[in-house]
């Protein structure tokens, strides 16, 4: 799984929860942006996720 399609269902799953999760989910757009949207998930590192916060 992408690391775009991944982000796209968790947000969809908060939002489905009752969550308005606004600024979060463009948290993690920019994260996607920023380590590359279509990368698999397990490719990212702790360091990149550091880097990012």
């Amino acid at each position: 799984m992408t690391l775009r399609e991944s982000v796209e269902r968790y947000v969809a799953w908060q939002r489905n929860h009752g969550a308005k999760f606004h600024s979060s989910a463009q948290t993690l757009e920019t994260f996607c942006r920023q380590v590359g949207e279509d990368r698999d998930c397990d490719t990212v590192d702790e360091g990149e996720v550091r880097r990012f916060l």
